[in-house]
């Protein structure tokens, strides 16, 4: 929410932005102004995006395209993109939000038919829960993940309902657009920058993970130095393409959590519950630095879903817990178990949900408790 005060400072800058636009002949709708607050909070952000019809290749070859977006602004700016896109003059576009996905939103994607499914992977998920068969959507030939962090299972298992499509990870911002885009040399989590884009990384560790910095150079705008709240690194070597990459792991202190040296990441924690799927359907975990004696150890609980009545039993929770720790990799070398071994982690906690996990937008499995 922004203050009058913020609202004094921008507004001035957007009048401004207009005024030049219109000196140079533009139309008033080839412009998209988007004020934010940001990701790491602070000053808002005014973006000045700017289309003037021809210049999104995104929809350019798809003949009806599903998106996906519990955003309205996203929502918004898809449907401006696509209107400011060259597309076939029988080109459809359907918009969805989070509330809209029930056996109504099932019936209606059949009828609809898309060949391109756009989306956040919570809402992919969500979608193939309602239930929809994805041999019902025989025409989709493309899909494009954005909007949150995916897991490798995920993608994993939209390649296997749909083999024959193409399928990108994306990598963008909603204060400031595309940043990334995956490629099939590329191993998951890992993108190129898009055009006029260059990615810096703040504060890296002895790795080179530290906060993703993104400077953009816009027509109209310029982005400097927008510092992501993302986790990250620069990769040293190009990809077989040519092109250079950079790998994102995450939200600072939820998808990754460093911790007592450790590095907690999401997509560990997603690997190791698929292998333990027998026990429960889903997870979130906490990680806390607690007082012991004079001094301080990491400490981590899992809050599990059970499958059926078999972790009711306290020496099968106990199993579960310990097959956790033992596969669970912490460092690139030293797994829970392993760091719990050197008194650095106490053991780890294992405690059963009473109740589902509430359906979210975004989920949040992994994240750092500040005591």
């Amino acid at each position: 929410m922004h203050t009058k005060e913020d609202l004094q400072n921008v507004l001035p800058m957007a009048n401004e932005a207009l005024l030049a636009a219109y000196a140079a002949g533009e139309q008033a709708d080839h412009f998209v102004f988007h004020l934010s607050s940001g990701t790491s909070g602070g000053i808002p952000l005014l973006r000045v995006a700017h289309h003037p019809g021809g210049v999104l290749p995104r929809f350019r070859n798809a003949r009806r395209t599903a998106v996906f977006a519990g955003s309205r602004m996203i929502r918004l700016n898809n449907a401006f993109y696509f209107l400011r896109t060259d597309t076939p003059p029988e080109a459809s576009l359907l918009l969805l939000d989070f509330a809209d996905l029930d056996s109504r939103a099932a019936e209606l994607l059949r009828d609809f038919d898309p060949d391109y499914l756009i989306g956040s992977p919570s809402f992919l998920a969500h979608l193939f829960r309602l239930p929809l068969d994805p041999s019902v959507l025989p025409s989709v030939s493309r899909i494009t993940l954005m909007g949150e962090r995916s897991s490798k299972n995920f993608s994993d298992f939209l390649k296997s309902c749909f083999p024959d499509a193409l399928l990108e990870n994306s990598y963008a911002l909603a204060e400031i657009g595309g940043v990334g885009i995956s490629c099939r040399y590329l191993p998951f989590g890992q993108f190129h920058p898009v055009r006029n884009v260059s990615i810096t990384v703040a504060d890296p560790d002895a790795e080179g993970v530290g906060e993703l910095v993104v400077s953009k150079k816009g027509e109209h705008s310029d982005v400097r130095e927008y510092r992501t709240g993302d986790c990250g690194r620069s990769l040293p070597a190009h990809c077989v393409c040519g092109s250079p990459a950079f790998e994102v792991f995450g939200r600072i202190g939820y998808d990754y959590v460093k911790i007592a040296g450790a590095q907690l990441r999401t997509e560990e924690f997603e690997r190791v519950a698929s292998e333990l799927d027998l026990y429960f359907s889903d997870f979130r975990a906490e990680a806390r630095m607690v007082k012991v004696g004079k001094g301080e150890r990491a400490s981590l609980r899992l809050i599990v879903a059970p499958r059926g009545s078999l972790l009711q039993d306290p020496e099968i929770q106990a199993l579960v817990a310990g097959e956790f720790a033992r596969r669970l990799f912490v460092t690139p070398s030293k797994t829970l178990e392993n760091l719990v071994a050197e008194g650095i982690f106490l053991p780890l906690r294992l405690k059963l949900a009473h109740t589902p996990f509430p359906a979210e937008n975004k989920a949040v499995k992994l994240r750092f408790i500040h005591d």
